[in-house]
């Protein structure tokens, strides 16, 4: 859950804009390939819930609980997997990208 809050909470709140995981390729394949295979993870993500909290909970980081409207989710309308490929080995789970 951690790398779909990334970009819409963290960017913004913790300030950590240098990048967002979508610049990330094999991270944002990641992402892709999580919701595709496990739709329920899609599906208990709310973004507006999401926002509210970390926004609104911490008066110290931001007293005047100030949502911001961006970034959007840039996966919220993806409902295909990344196109790298999964194979299982005698060592372990290789990615071919």
């Amino acid at each position: 859950m951690s790398l779909i809050r990334f970009d819409p909470v963290y960017v913004v709140y913790f300030k950590t804009n240098l990048r967002m995981i979508k610049d990330f390729v094999h991270l944002r394949d990641y992402v892709l390939d999580i919701l595709a295979t496990y739709p329920e993870v899609a599906r208990s993500v709310n973004m507006d819930h999401i926002r509210t909290h970390y926004f609104c909970s911490h008066p110290k980081l931001n007293a005047y609980a100030i949502i911001p409207l961006g970034p959007e989710p840039w996966w919220q309308d993806v409902v295909r997997p990344s196109k790298r490929s999964v194979t299982m080995g005698r060592k372990g789970v290789a990615f071919e990208v």
